[in-house]
């Protein structure tokens, strides 16, 4: 199989995996107290303490890290197309699932 289509393979792996890692990790910190940024280190220390969210956390690294060995295989536009184009899907596939609300709005029911 030539290099292109393998980094085209994970182009499109590296995707998905990142993807699907960022919704779990917002859902993860969703149930977590409230991090602030005027506390850093009590926000960090409540992140690393919650296993789903230490999951998805190395989840979307490793996606990360298929997403650089694509670019070493295969063109950044093409690699950039297949990222794009996974990305527009798994995103708007979740927007239609579960809407979104603002924080100081009730939650939908």
């Amino acid at each position: 199989m030539p290099p292109v289509w393998i980094g085209l393979t994970l182009a499109f792996a590296s995707a998905l995996v990142t993807n699907t890692a960022y919704s779990l990790e917002h859902d993860a910190a969703a149930a977590l107290p409230p991090l602030s940024p005027r506390r850093p280190f009590r926000s960090v220390q409540v992140l690393m303490r919650d296993r789903r969210w230490l999951i998805a956390f190395g989840a979307e690294s490793a996606g990360w890290l298929m997403y650089v060995a694509a670019l070493r295989l295969a063109p950044l536009a093409l690699v950039e197309d297949r990222a794009a184009r996974r990305t527009h899907t798994v995103r708007s596939r979740r927007l239609r699932a579960r809407p979104l609300r603002s924080a100081g709005s009730a939650p939908h029911r």
